[in-house]
């Protein structure tokens, strides 16, 4: 049965190996990232960054929310698919290329995001404290790498559960030949047939030579009477 599809076409563009896998995906993920935050960035200094909630001025809080929590969405999505489509036989090699690839998209979506947050905290009157800086990174980094492991290998499994269940169902639904009532036979077996006329007719003789016999056993009472 052919189980393949457009999931297993993306999986092959992708790459044969886990590694190959989150790099193509993280790419994608890191540049998604960079496009947001570095979009929304230069819409937030280039218009009114003021927030008033009463009046209703919210843009400013909406360009700095939705960009950041969009471009981890999407990053959680692709490490999930990275797992999705690797290999679904089922094995502990599968997860494990699973756990690498998420682990892999998500170290490099953190790339992208800790580039966007270096070039903006530069920018700010403040500077930039490197200790800081690099202490916050750092348990970004071991948090999106643990996500995206467990999302890879939720991908994984996700893919292995599918792939036996497609095979599992004609299998599940397959009659055998024992289990289906073979239909009635139409070759009866013929019954002899008597043949009615010959008997009417016999049984007619039989009468004949009864009332013949009746007859002359009469005729020989009278003679003897006479």
């Amino acid at each position: 049965m052919e189980t393949r599809n457009s999931r297993g076409t993306i999986a092959e563009a992708l790459g044969g190996t886990a590694r190959q896998r989150g790099v193509k995906l993280g790419i994608i993920a890191g540049c998604v990232t960079i496009f947001l935050l570095f979009g929304a960035s230069a819409l937030n200094h280039g218009g009114a960054n003021t927030i008033d909630l009463e009046s209703g001025q919210i843009a400013g809080l909406l360009l700095a929310i939705l960009p950041g929590f969009l471009a981890i969405v999407i990053a959680a999505t692709l490490a999930y698919y990275a797992g999705l489509s690797g290999p679904t036989d089922g094995s502990s090699d599968g997860s494990r290329d699973g756990l690498i690839a998420g682990s892999i998209t998500m170290l490099l979506f953190w790339a992208g995001q800790t580039c966007f947050i270096l070039v903006d905290t530069l920018r700010a009157p403040q500077g930039l404290a490197l200790s800081s800086f690099l202490e916050t990174r750092l348990i970004a980094a071991i948090l999106f790498f643990v996500v995206g492991g467990a999302l890879g290998w939720a991908g994984n499994r996700a893919a292995t559960r599918r792939a036996h269940s497609i095979l599992a169902a004609p299998t599940s639904n397959f009659l055998t030949d024992a289990s289906i009532p073979k239909p009635l036979s139409t070759n009866q077996p013929e019954f002899p047939k008597t043949d009615t006329a010959a008997s009417d007719s016999g049984g007619n003789v039989d009468g004949d030579n009864l009332a013949q016999q009746e007859a002359t056993i009469e005729a020989s009472e009278q003679q003897r009477d006479f």
